[in-house]
């Protein structure tokens, strides 16, 4: 198996710079069966906006290699040197180790970034998002931060060229928070992000909740975790009423009693099932709970109150035990298999496929939930705490890209609907 060389001659650096600028070169080592099949060092190119841009297109990325690991010069230090590499999630490495090693899969913002006593950079994926994984190795006292893909593992492979933007950072802001306002001010820059003392000019949902305290309240019902990953329910799963609503109408007394005045609720577990019990099923509302004529005064009395009340959706997971249930909207692993993850409820829990799931069903509860009288925006469990799940049904084949780009249709719809969406994470 060879490693396509042409892509990459023209890119290749030729004699080094007279003096550096933050990232120079990037090195690119691609492997096949775990042996070094090609090495290139690839110039960082300059962008009108300071950045030094990388380039590597996926016409360069040959079959049959299974690794590509992205190294900036600029990422390295030695055993003792003051400084750190910093993960997206806020995790660092301190240069203290002989030997070690890091790896963290998908990162969930497309930022990391370094500090040594020659640079401070923040590097920005502008491309294959959630597609690579942030390594850390230390060997003798030498450590490095690079990029690794895996093209095998992902579904549609190297799909787009791979384009990092690396931005030096000087004085007062050469540090980890001066990394995200970087990143931040990149993206306000960009238009991606307004402030929220923008939007609420024009957004009367926004503008009533976004100061106000978020309490999430007792969990209205749930199911006990079967034993098994299939249980078998009839038509109304008997749940156990944490607080029907009822008491949730106690719940919101004892809250206004306690001078909170201003406050977002957010109601979990209200659905046919409770809180991960038949998802996607919202209906019929559980009995137990009061039923849907219960829910309906909940909502008009917390509104009574001066309090928006959001409803918890669940649009990620699905279960065996919904009446909703079919195979044809979860997410196929490449070898075929249903996605599924851990036992709960509803028994044994699978990822659902957004492509599909969006039009099938997805829009038509937004629209339910409304009717029932929900007006406090638009809360959707774990919707932006974990990347997007690829789908490898060829009936509805999506890679992570096209599904996050569905994401935020359905945020923006929700947003449409409701005045304003949100999740968590």
């Amino acid at each position: 198996m060879k490693f396509t060389r042409i892509a990459l001659s023209a890119i290749i650096l030729g004699a080094a710079s007279a003096a550096l600028f933050g990232v120079e070169k990037v090195e690119v080592i691609c492997k096949s069966g775990g042996k070094t099949v090609s090495r290139a060092s690839v110039a960082a190119s300059k962008t009108s906006d300071g950045a030094r841009r990388f380039i590597l297109p996926k016409t360069a990325i040959a079959r049959g290699i299974d690794c590509v690991d992205i190294y900036p010069d600029a990422a390295s230090a030695n055993k003792g040197d003051a400084g750190y590499f910093i993960f997206p999630r806020g995790e660092y490495v301190n240069f203290t180790r002989d030997n070690f090693t890091l790896a963290r899969d998908k990162s969930p913002m497309p930022i990391f970034g370094a500090k040594t006593p020659s640079e401070t950079f923040v590097a920005v994926a502008k491309t294959m998002l959630n597609e690579y994984s942030l390594r850390v190795s230390a060997k003798n006292g030498a450590h490095k931060m690079f990029m690794r893909f895996e093209p095998p593992k992902i579904v549609g492979g190297i799909y787009e060229d791979i384009i990092v933007d690396f931005y030096t950072l000087e004085g007062a802001g050469a540090n980890y928070s001066g990394m995200g306002r970087k990143y931040r001010q990149i993206r306000l820059r960009d238009g991606e992000i307004a402030p929220i003392r923008e939007r609420i000019k024009t957004n009367k949902a926004l503008a009533r909740s976004w100061d106000a305290i978020l309490v999430r309240l007792v969990v209205c019902g749930i199911l006990p975790t079967p034993k098994t990953d299939t249980p078998q329910f009839g038509e109304n799963p008997p749940i156990r009423a944490m607080a029907t609503f009822d008491t949730q109408r106690e719940i919101l007394d004892a809250i206004k009693a306690a001078g909170i005045d201003k406050a977002t609720l957010v109601l979990a577990g209200w659905q046919r099932g409770g809180f991960n019990g038949c998802c996607p099923d919202i209906f019929p509302i559980p009995p137990e709970l009061g039923g849907e004529k219960k829910l309906r005064e909940l909502i008009a009395y917390a509104k009574r109150l001066g309090y928006p009340l959001t409803p918890n959706a669940d649009h990620t997971c699905a279960y065996r035990s919904a009446k909703m249930w079919d195979e044809d909207y979860v997410i196929k692993r490449p070898d075929g298999s249903l996605c599924k993850m851990g036992l709960f409820g509803g028994g044994r829990m699978h990822y659902i496929c957004l492509k599909r799931s969006w039009p099938l069903f997805i829009r038509r509860q937004m629209e339910q939930a409304k009717e029932l009288g929900f007006d406090g925006s638009y809360y959707i469990d774990v919707f932006s705490a974990r990347p997007p799940d690829p789908c490898c049904d060829k009936r509805h084949f999506a890679t992570r890209k096209e599904i996050a780009k569905i994401q935020n249709e359905i945020l923006a719809s929700a947003r449409d609907i409701f005045g304003a969406a949100y999740s968590e994470g």
